[in-house]
């Protein structure tokens, strides 16, 4: 029998950080995966869905937060799916990161008695990422470029991240005032109209140069020469 019920609340503790980011909790012997939760937290969840072998649940209350985790130091962290371990200090990352891929390989490889050397981490675990990909949409009545809220296609509004080179700031602005200033719409998923759909960025940090790709719903953007002359 499954002990755990939907829209029920259970008070848990956190045994550990899955590969995908979520923390894992066992209620009578059952998994139960919970996002932004950290290895050692005392929780209190509520299950929002229950699968054969395993349920997933959000978070509503920190009773004893873990002295593994940290404030996120981003204001979006809580409603974006860009990033899943923010809320978890960076050396305890590369110890979950460690262990997924020695996991995978026991698991998954076959590979008995397989460990891996210990990570070499980055002295500023920020602005590292070459390449970023920032969907494009309307949000009450606004263009906007940011990112998807986790498991969704809803936009969370943002022009930068902190992961991402500042550059995006610069060039997702000049996206959004394009559209604005030339009438240029966003794609909307659900009624398959509309033009504007992503911007991709990537920059390589050895020369600098940066690469945009506009991913629209048309084969010839509208005023083209506007958005070059940003």
């Amino acid at each position: 029998m499954i002990p755990v019920e939907e829209n029920k609340e259970y008070t848990v503790t956190i045994e550990g950080v899955s590969s995908d980011g979520n923390g894992i909790a066992h209620i009578d012997g059952f998994a139960v995966f919970i996002p932004q939760t950290a290895e050692g937290d005392v929780v209190k969840i509520k299950i929002e869905e229950v699968k054969r072998r395993f349920a997933l649940a959000s978070l509503t209350e920190i009773i004893t937060p873990s002295d593994k985790r940290q404030r996120a130091d981003c204001e979006n962290y809580e409603k974006c799916g860009g990033c899943q371990l923010r809320h978890i200090k960076y050396e305890e990352q590369l110890k979950i990161k460690k262990n997924i891929v020695e996991n995978a390989m026991r698991r998954l490889g076959g590979f008995e008695g397989f460990t891996a050397e210990e990570i070499v981490g980055m002295e500023n675990p920020e602005r590292y990422r070459n390449k970023m990909v920032f969907p494009v949409g309307n949000v009450g009545g606004e263009n906007v470029c940011g990112f998807y809220a986790p498991k969704s296609h809803d936009i969370i509004p943002l022009s930068d991240c902190a992961i991402g080179d500042e550059i995006n700031i610069t060039i997702n602005n000049a996206v959004i005032d394009y559209m604005n200033e030339n009438g240029v719409s966003a794609y909307d998923e659900k009624t398959h109209t509309g033009i504007i759909r992503r911007v991709f960025t990537r920059k390589s940090f050895s020369t600098g140069e940066v690469m945009v790709v506009i991913s629209a719903h048309t084969k010839m953007l509208p005023r083209r020469d506007r958005l070059s002359t940003q």
